[in-house]
């Protein structure tokens, strides 16, 4: 093994975090067109609307149950969203409240 081996993973990492700048490793990818097609999986009448928070959660206007956004893509799969403060469960969403 020769010296320039040796530096071989340090050389390919310098080179790489120079190609990535700080602000380009998190690209939205949610856009206002997509904003005004997404709802409230939860909705009966599928009229809440969801707004980014953080640039990593969808958050519904209604019920305010969260969605996590993963590289860029919206999970709204109810078994992965966050719960709002004070609801123990999918249920007891005003959503679901009759």
């Amino acid at each position: 093994m020769s010296p320039a081996d040796d530096d071989f993973p340090a050389t390919i990492i310098g080179r790489l975090t120079r190609l990535r700048s700080p602000g380009s490793y998190h690209v939205p990818m949610i856009t206002a067109e997509m904003l005004e097609i997404l709802r409230c999986p939860m909705d009966p009448k599928r009229e809440a609307n969801l707004v980014v928070e953080e640039d990593t959660r969808l958050l519904c206007g209604r019920c305010r149950l969260q969605f996590r956004i993963r590289e860029g893509f919206p999970s709204l799969l109810i078994e992965e969203a966050t719960l709002p403060e004070g609801c123990a469960s999918a249920g007891q969403l005003p959503c679901q409240r009759r």
